[in-house]
């Protein structure tokens, strides 16, 4: 008969209170399991003013504990800092006595250093947990794609960390096809062991009588404005931007709004386009704030570096599903993403079709639909491939644990 799952120990390199995609789908997972009467110990990272080692009680069901660090920008020191942390937080738990026993380790990566975490809580269970490690991308692979990790030296290492641990865990769930194959390609004698586990979301707003609708002819005397919600980086590169400046649609058709953390290489790259009032730049938001934020706008960009050879399904995504936006992606070739928003209607490959005027007639033809059928199509993605049940259900089944049943 399978067990189960009383206690899961959750590690990571960013969590709560830091309002991130990362920290938002590990909120997801315990928010669940925790209906359930699940107790989530949550252990790792948090970015902070100060170096603090931390044991919180938010409630009976959930216990935070780790270390808080001031969180560099400069890639060395970046790297030195999840090099050493997690030794750190491991020392910090033998000191304390800290430990929990657990059915499910579930592990989230990237960064790929936090293996010593993982093997301490393995160990507290007596070797009988089961160590599941989510694979949000191949972060090695594409840091040096897109030329964030130069140099052989650096990835070999890098790689090296990434292999353990994935050696290292029982179950390995990709959230890409392509990485799954891979993943498995790189480590055949544990082919079975790695798995589709696509991204999850808790719907907030499909649930809702607050889902964002619209019906009949857009408004041509005002521009359309489209949004792009989430961290803007390396990872999403400069593609758009040479875009916006190439095609040169006009203010008047377009507004292009930032919202979220983007990084000074592309702030400064994209003065021009400020100026000239194509784009705008805004500060990161609250939940709230940027729902009613989504409200006003007509679509949502997806955007990833054309350099990426992996694969993976960003948070952003989910948050346009779930507010029953249009999206407009700009990722890399051959990206999983871009057949599904195409076969169901629910978005348009900017990278095939650059055109600013075809863009606003397929905008202008989407809204012309009926409500219910677009809606329809959203509801069926979220609650039926994109569901954080989904995901839970799919770790319980492949470690062996009996699932919930509501």
């Amino acid at each position: 008969m399978a067990k189960r799952l009383t206690t899961l120990v959750v590690v990571s390199g960013s969590l709560p209170p830091e309002l991130n995609s990362c920290t938002e789908l590990l909120g997801d997972i315990v928010s669940y399991v925790k209906s359930f009467g699940v107790r989530v110990v949550y252990c790792g990272l948090r970015r902070g003013d100060r170096y603090l080692f931390f044991r919180e009680a938010k409630d009976p069901l959930e216990i935070h504990c780790g270390i808080e660090y001031r969180f560099s920008r400069v890639g060395v020191i970046r790297l030195i800092q999840e090099l050493i942390l997690p030794y750190l937080v491991v020392c910090y738990l033998i000191i304390k006595a800290i430990r929990f026993q657990s059915e499910v380790i579930l592990t989230y990566s990237p960064p790929v250093t936090l293996t010593p975490i993982t093997r301490y809580f393995w160990r507290c269970s007596k070797y009988k947990s089961v160590r599941c490690l989510v694979l949000r991308d191949d972060f090695p692979r594409w840091a040096k794609d897109v030329g964030i990790v130069t140099g052989r030296s650096l990835y070999s290492m890098l790689n090296r960390l990434s292999m353990l641990s994935r050696l290292s865990s029982d179950l390995v769930g990709c959230q890409s096809i392509l990485n799954v194959e891979t993943s498995s390609g790189q480590d055949l004698r544990n082919k079975d062991k790695y798995f589709f586990l696509q991204n999850w979301r808790t719907p907030l707003y499909l649930d809702s009588n607050s889902w964002h609708e619209r019906n009949g002819q857009i408004s041509q005397l005002k521009p359309l404005k489209i949004i792009y919600a989430g961290t803007m980086g390396d990872s999403q590169g400069l593609d758009f931007f040479h875009w916006l400046r190439r095609a040169k649609p006009s203010p008047q058709y377009f507004e292009f709004h930032f919202v979220g953390s983007i990084s000074s290489k592309i702030t400064n790259a994209v003065g021009d386009l400020i100026s000239s009032k194509i784009i705008f730049i805004h500060k990161k938001k609250s939940q709230s704030e940027l729902k009613d934020f989504i409200d006003t706008c007509d679509a949502g960009l997806l955007l990833l570096d054309s350099r990426h050879t992996t694969n993976n399904i960003p948070g952003k995504y989910l948050l346009y599903l779930d507010a029953g936006i249009p999206m407009i992606a700009m990722v890399n070739p051959l990206n999983e993403l871009l057949a599904e928003i195409t076969s169901n209607g629910i978005g348009y490959d900017l990278s095939k079709n650059q055109c600013p005027l075809a863009l606003k007639k397929w905008l202008n033809g989407y809204y012309c639909e009926a409500p219910d059928c677009k809606r329809s199509r959203f509801t069926r993605l979220l609650q039926e491939k994109y569901h954080t049940k989904n995901a839970v259900m799919k770790i319980l089944e492949k470690a062996g644990i009996e699932t919930f049943s509501k």
